[in-house]
Parts: C-alpha cells; structure tokens; sequence
C-alpha cells in the first residue's frame, strides 16, 4: 500500500492511501494550528487571550454550518443514521477533524467537513454551553493524577516556550471567549491554504477527489500556509518540581528537552525508547517493575515536535521507593544503549506492532501527525525500512549526547 500525493483545485494537497478490501474510508482534514500559536495573555500588558482557543474552535465547528446544518443535533444525525463515527482533537501543534464511514456514505463525511471548516455557524447561544462543556474536560484533567503532573511538568520544564501552553488553555480565557474571538482565530488560521486533506479506504480515488473538490472549492484569492518560526528549548529549571496532595503513591516524571536533531538522531532515540521500555520483555518492566516491584507501570517515550524533542521515562510508586526506582532507570539507560541484541528485538517489535494496525483509523492518525511534523506520511514499508537501517552505533551516539543523567529534568508528585 502506497500513499498518494493528489492535487486538488482549492489548492490544499489530498494525501490518501486506498485499501480496496476495506469497507469504510476514514478521512479528515488536518488544519496546522495548535495551542502553541495561541496569543497568551501577559500580566500587566494589553494583549490579546487566545489561551485554549484552538481547542475551543474545535467544539464550536461541530454546532453547524450557515448552509446545511442548523445546529449539531443535525450534524450528528446526518452521520449516525449510517453508523458514522466523527470528532476532532486539537495538540500542541495541529487539530485533526475526521470521519469513519462506510465508503458508500463517504460524501457525508466530506460534507460535514466542508460545510463545518468553510461554512461555520458559531452560533452566539451555544458558546456559553460549550464553554462550561470545555471547562469539564479541564476540570476532569485537573483532577487526573497523571494528566495533571505531565501538564505541569511540561509547563514549568518548557516554561516561557509555546509548547509550555495546555491544549486546553487557561480557565479565566476560556469563560470569556465571545463569537468575535472564535471568527478571528478562524479566519487566521481556518482556510485552505492552512488544511491538509487524508483519506484511508476503499472510496475510488477519483470519487474521492471529486467530492474535495465540490465541498473545498477553488478559494477566490490565494490562500497561503501559515508559518511558525522555531522556538529555542529554555535552559532546565535548577531544582526538581515538587509537589504533595493526597496521594496514595508517588507519580516520576524524569525528561530532557532538547531543540530538535537530525532525523537519524529522532528515530535513533525512538528505536532506543523501546529497546529499554517496548514491553514486558524489556529491561523497564522486566527490572523496575518484575524484578523490584517498585511499580505496576512504567514506559519510555519520545515526543516529536516541529522544533524540539523530548524524551521522558513515568511511572507511579511509593514515596519509600521512587529514588531506588529512578537511580534505576538512569542504570538501564547508561547500561543498555549499546545493546545490539535489545536493538534488534526493538526493530522487531515496531514491525510486529505496525503490522498489527491494519485499520484505516490507525493509518489516518498516523499520518496526521507526520505530515504535521515532516509534511508528508510514510509508507509502512518505508517506515520499517529506515527503523532498521538504524545502527547500535548511532543508538548509543544518540543516548550518549542527548541523555546523560545531568540532562534529565525530574518532577516528583508525592503524597502528603
């Protein structure tokens, strides 16, 4: 299966990979703005207050179009009545809008989406709403042990970085947004030379570009792609972040930030996030948790983002073990980053792992975020090729001058 890069006439390129023994196409248009590209408020100054606004728009092109769909009753309806599914999320750097539908019933899903991007109602009533229903999913978070501390271990880490600012945004931002800020933002960063189009399924390839082409239509003046200039990696705060509520146990977070390598460099950390936490056969789980019992879980992770890298190890344990836990993991990471035979496991279990999502869901995820990052997907052949063409070289390369143990930021969430 190949991706292919197709034209269309409102100029946005359409990314689709077909796979004919499917019954459904899932499809979505990528819209390249995020949390990061809000205008945070400045205490003292006169500024604008988008924080949370990405977010915000999301919910709101959801409560129909000055077209078609009176309200979202009707949107969901026109989805749901053919077993569709639709929703969105919104990250630091991009907010994907998508669909899942049976191919036959794949117009609704580009309908929806064309009506809702370049036709929204925005109606003034429903704000106060969906406001209140954007501050329980803050609230929910808030009151998320883990969700909370990596929010605040990525704010105070990246603190005076826009990848410092929550998805979700600020509460007092959030209570005041009216339909002018909702328009403004929309109309700054909602149109087409902003979107990328992806589709995965079995919908006929020219089918499917017709239907673009009727409900993105060709703009009247050209419309450019927005720009984001680069942002340096603020230095590491001097102490650790502590906190105490009631807790039953201990949450570690323990991280590097870093302004963003070499490709090379990016997939030698990834290959080595799962030599030392790919499973239970890796030496996180099989040491920290199996062999100590420290914790019931922990994983190593890569986050990839358009100017910078972070890479992180989390787990939860008790307050009489999270040092013996963490002094640990920095052994497994120093010790084992020049483990060929744990590097061709790891190789192993990303093929095993992509093989496994054979889903166009999976597919259309996958290449949301990588087009947001490089600015195109990647074929799964191309993608278990390159992992494998990675040496222990330049694994232990990668570790040796991105994570010495000086680098890690740590933030320890302990109970009162």
């Amino acid at each position: 299966m190949k991706w292919q890069r197709l034209n269309t006439e409102s100029g946005a390129p359409l990314w689709f990979l077909r796979m004919p023994h499917v019954h459904n196409t899932s499809s979505g248009v990528l819209t390249l703005v995020g949390s990061r590209d809000e205008v945070y408020p400045v205490q003292g100054k006169e500024t604008q207050d988008e924080a949370g606004l990405a977010h915000a728009l999301e919910h709101m092109y959801f409560q129909g179009s000055t077209r078609c769909f009176k309200n979202s009753k009707e949107v969901a309806i026109y989805t749901e009545e053919v077993g569709g599914i639709d929703n969105a999320y919104t990250t630091e750097e991009e907010t994907f809008y998508f669909h899942t539908i049976t191919s036959e019933e794949v117009g609704r899903s580009i309908k929806i989406l064309g009506e809702s991007l370049l036709h929204p109602l925005f109606p003034e009533e429903v704000i106060p709403t969906q406001m209140n229903i954007v501050l329980r999913e803050l609230s929910g978070r808030a009151d998320d042990p883990d969700s909370f501390f990596s929010e605040l271990w990525m704010r105070t880490r990246m603190a005076g970085h826009p990848l410092s600012q929550n998805p979700i945004g600020l509460k007092e931002s959030i209570e005041r947004f009216k339909r002018e800020n909702f328009l403004n933002f929309a109309n700054k960063h909602y149109h087409r030379g902003n979107f990328v189009y992806i589709a995965v399924g079995s919908v006929e390839t020219e089918r499917l570009i017709g239907l673009i082409n009727t409900h993105f239509p060709k703009p009247e003046n050209p419309e450019s792609k927005n720009t984001r200039a680069a942002v340096s990696v603020p230095p590491m705060p001097n102490e650790r972040l502590i906190l105490r509520k009631d807790l039953s146990e201990t949450r570690v977070i323990s991280g590097v930030a870093f302004e963003k390598p070499d490709i090379r460099h990016v997939r030698a950390l990834k290959l080595f996030s799962y030599m030392i936490g790919g499973g239970m056969s890796f030496p996180l789980l099989q040491e920290v948790r199996e062999e100590k019992g420290y914790c019931y879980g922990i994983g190593a992770r890569v986050n990839d983002y358009s100017d910078t890298v972070i890479f992180h190890v989390s787990f939860a344990t008790s307050p009489e073990d999270y040092e013996n836990a963490l002094d640990l993991v920095f052994k497994i990471i120093k010790r084992e980053k020049g483990n060929g035979e744990l590097l061709a496991r790891a190789k192993k279990l990303i093929k095993g792992r992509a093989d496994l999502d054979d889903g166009t869901m999976g597919f259309l995820f996958g290449a949301a975020k990588r087009i947001s990052l490089y600015g195109e997907p990647m074929d799964h052949e191309k993608t278990i090729e390159l992992y494998n063409s990675v040496t222990i070289d330049e694994v232990v390369e990668a570790v040796e001058h991105y994570l010495g143990e000086d680098k890690f930021y740590t933030g320890i969430f302990l109970s009162k």
